[in-house]
């Protein structure tokens, strides 16, 4: 496997967790969920590759 595929994968393990935590955020602290969209963007962003 190469870097970038390896990147990729980071990236993408990056956004799942993420996303797990934005979905926890919205149930349990419905008022706080916007804490956890930077990561979720930009980790989704990077794992696309178009950043």
């Amino acid at each position: 496997m190469n870097t970038a595929d390896e990147q990729s994968r980071k990236y993408w393990t990056y956004t799942a967790i993420s996303f797990v935590a934005f979905v926890l955020f919205l149930i349990f602290l419905p008022e706080f969920f916007w804490i956890t969209l930077p990561f979720l963007l930009t980790f989704g962003v990077k794992a696309y590759g178009a950043m």
